[in-house]
């Protein structure tokens, strides 16, 4: 097996919880991991990586906000260090960065701890110190945008930034964007203003996540991502689903799942079998995989429906190519 991917929510728990906790969260499972079940989750995936051979290994840490549970955080990235590690880095967190001072990252730069962290509703000058932080001390920051109504209208300030700070961005819209009223036509023009500035800087980004979840090599092992493929998701009482924001996808437990044949995927990223898809260039020629699965399902209540994101799309995909393009170029590669 080419490549793993387990996404591990740590808890529900948030700092932001009751106070101004982000309207759009998708997480309602309440529940925090104990480190005795960490222990456990822990050694399930080292068993299953090494009954289907995986060579490549990525585990992603979220929430909730997982940085209040520490205790379970450190048990997985022990118990996971010796898997082998995904070209991009073995651990990611999503973080709001509530927490972090200078002893907790030098703790995650020690564990090889790549942070993506999440503006949610903080003003602009406020990132800019979170990233200088993290910067400062990891060397290296990467943005994790939700294009909610706190951040739609601001994406190119916060693509700025990413550009200044020489960090990733990866922008998420939101699941069910396709049933707000003008939200895909607005979300088209803010993402057309930070190709403008992706496009028009000399610091050349890797476009993979900047759209959607769509982006090149979607079937390679360059990025191990693939929904209802070998991505699963591990909610802190050990169940298993296979969509981060759909909470209908359980398909296991640690208990009683061994095996990648044991799981049975509701859906996955894929325009093959969707009949709107085809013929469309950007389908065939492997750019697009007919949209976010749980997009599709809460706007038209159905999987079997291309992306209602699909024209916007289409006019961005031209100028994700062109990033592809100068990527390509800029490390030599055909």
């Amino acid at each position: 097996m080419d490549a793993l991917q387990v996404n591990v929510y740590l808890t529900s728990h948030c700092t932001r919880y009751g106070r101004n906790r982000c309207s759009d969260c998708y997480y309602p499972i309440d529940g925090k991991m104990s480190r005795h079940m960490a222990m456990d989750i822990g050694v399930w995936i080292n068993k299953l990586a090494k009954i289907e051979n995986v060579k490549l290994f990525k585990a992603h840490f979220l929430g909730g906000e997982p940085l209040l549970n520490p205790d379970a955080l450190l048990m997985l990235l022990i118990l996971l260090h010796d898997l082998p590690s995904h070209p991009d880095g073995k651990f990611v967190i999503f973080t709001n960065g509530d927490l972090l001072d200078e002893y907790i990252l030098k703790v995650l730069k020690r564990w090889q701890v790549k942070i993506l962290l999440n503006p949610t509703n903080l003003p602009l000058d406020e990132v800019r110190r979170r990233m200088e932080l993290i910067k400062s001390v990891c060397g290296g920051v990467s943005l994790a945008i939700v294009a909610d109504m706190a951040n739609l209208a601001r994406l190119r300030d916060l693509a700025e930034l990413a550009v200044e700070f020489n960090g990733h961005i990866r922008i998420n819209r939101l699941y069910h964007g396709g049933s707000i009223s003008g939200y895909v036509e607005e979300f088209g023009r803010q993402m057309h203003k930070v190709f403008d500035v992706l496009l028009s800087s000399k610091f050349v980004m890797w476009p993979n996540f900047i759209l959607e979840s769509t982006y090149p090599l979607w079937e390679g092992p360059k990025n191990c991502h693939s929904c209802g493929k070998w991505l699963l998701i591990i909610d802190p009482n050990g169940d298993i689903r296979s969509c981060n924001a759909d909470m209908d996808t359980k398909i296991g437990h640690i208990s009683t799942h061994t095996r990648m044949s044991d799981f049975k995927f509701p859906q996955r990223w894929s325009s093959k079998n969707l009949e709107e898809c085809k013929g469309c260039e950007w389908a065939n020629g492997g750019w697009c995989q007919g949209g976010c699965p749980l997009s599709r399902k809460l706007a038209f209540g159905t999987y079997n429906h291309k992306t209602p994101f699909c024209e916007v799309y289409k006019t961005l995909f031209p100028r994700l190519q062109e990033l592809v393009t100068r990527w390509k170029e800029k490390h030599g590669l055909e």
